[in-house]
């Protein structure tokens, strides 16, 4: 006892509706593609990715020293510690521009520097060398 629909004026859910509802789902897939490439696009030409980098190392001589990096001519800064949990080296990943390093300890100053950086150039500050270079006397005959 086979029971079969041979009623084929009927037509089952699945024709009447999936042959309108797939261009439907194509054409938001589509817009919702376009829409995303268009932002990634306007994000990419309107942002400034950092792409250069200040280091800088310390000692254990530092530790707890307070590094500003500030930029010149937005007049946003960075400020972080440095610390045995970072190894005594801190890295600050910029876009070009010009900026300015300041090392403060304690309320003291220690370093303010003008500093240039390029697209996609990294400097490097070793603080025992730049702090021993400025106040070590000049030796003259």
């Amino acid at each position: 006892m086979t029971s079969e629909n041979t009623n084929s004026s009927s037509p089952e859910m699945g024709e009447e509706y999936y042959p309108r509802l797939a261009p439907i789902m194509v054409g938001v897939t589509l817009v919702l593609f376009l829409g995303i490439m268009v932002l990634l696009g306007y994000r990419w030409m309107n942002m400034a990715e950092p792409n250069g980098f200040i280091l800088v190392h310390g000692t254990k001589a530092f530790d707890g020293a307070e590094v500003t990096v500030s930029d010149t001519t937005e007049g946003t800064e960075a400020r972080r510690l440095i610390s045995a949990k970072d190894d005594y080296q801190l890295r600050f990943p910029l876009p070009q521009g010009t900026y300015r390093l300041a090392v403060t300890m304690n309320d003291k100053p220690l370093l303010k520097q003008p500093v240039s950086l390029r697209e996609g150039s990294g400097l490097v500050f070793n603080l025992d060398e730049q702090l021993l270079a400025t106040t070590q006397p000049s030796g003259g005959p």
